[in-house]
């Protein structure tokens, strides 16, 4: 397999994605598959408009996130791009329409998709929505698929887009035969002194915590900054729950509600649960990301 890395910090969405694509195909030959990210300043639209436009026959999967990774340099502004050209790779892209809220009829859903056009095993990269309760999707998923199948995948920012568009769906999924997939797991976050406990929650929203709305709770721990800005300072400042494998379950906040609620990338958090405000460096950060690289390797 032939893999080819390019990554842009250019700010006009079409020169950025050339300079991106130029340094990738250099490397990998013409490619028939594309992993795709970008900060939220680039519009997706252009940017997917411009590669289907260079490469119109390849399958694409991507999301915007509030920082990328590129070697040992975190970009804060810029899109990058892996290129992937195999001979025997089978790819596609799952992004299936669905209105209501039941995580796992999703999960479900994806997995009867999958198996309609995918052989007995695969790799599936899944990138969901924030407001997606990961969890109950995985398992609905897996009770279709089973373990055949390696899954992986992460939050997302605002924006996910396939071959076919931007935010088609609740998920995004990528199906992947004829090639093998090593995966390690890893974060770069360490827990500060600011201990804190969820004391009321709605469905998959926090309603308080330490008995005080949980927005005016957070801030205290952090420092000032408005709403808006809530799901840049949440990837900086996550919540850590520990876990019985003496680990955190990391979750980041993602929205206010009009309420007042708060929600979570991924998963809801449990009433009662006690955790730790994080903190993640740069230097750490990109420590994480080269040894989960090793890990898998």
């Amino acid at each position: 397999m032939e893999v080819g890395l390019g990554y842009s910090e250019r700010t006009d969405e079409k020169a950025a994605l050339e300079e991106a694509l130029s340094q990738a195909v250099q490397t990998s030959g013409m490619p028939s598959f594309f992993f795709l990210f970008i900060t939220p300043q680039y519009s997706p639209h252009r940017i997917l408009e411009a590669l289907r436009g260079a490469f119109p026959l390849a399958k694409i999967l991507g999301c915007s996130a509030e920082g990328v990774v590129v070697g040992r340099r975190l970009l804060s502004r810029g899109i990058a791009l892996l290129a992937l050209a195999l001979p025997g790779l089978r790819a596609f892209t799952v992004f299936p329409p669905f209105e209501e809220s039941d995580s796992y009829a999703l999960g479900e859903l994806v997995g009867r998709e999958v198996r309609r056009t995918s052989r007995e095993e695969g790799t599936l990269v899944i990138l969901p929505d924030p407001a997606l309760e990961v969890p109950l999707f995985l398992q609905g998923l897996y009770n279709v698929l089973g373990p055949r199948f390696l899954y992986l995948g992460g939050g997302t920012g605002v924006f996910r887009f396939t071959e076919q568009g931007v935010n088609l769906g609740p998920v995004s999924v990528g199906v992947f035969e004829g090639i093998v997939f090593s995966s390690a797991a890893d974060h770069g976050w360490s827990p500060t002194r600011e201990l804190l406990v969820v004391t009321k929650t709605r469905g998959r929203e926090v309603v308080e915590i330490d008995g005080i709305p949980p927005f005016e709770a957070y801030r205290e721990r952090v420092g000032e900054f408005s709403r808006e800005d809530l799901p840049r300072v949440g990837t900086l400042y996550p919540l850590g729950f520990p876990s019985i494998f003496g680990d955190f379950l990391i979750r980041d906040p993602a929205y206010c509600a009009s309420n007042g609620a708060m929600g979570f990338v991924g998963a809801s958090i449990p009433e009662g649960a006690v955790g730790y405000l994080m903190r993640g460096e740069k230097e750490s950060l990109l420590a994480a990301a080269a040894r989960v690289s090793q890990k898998a390797i």
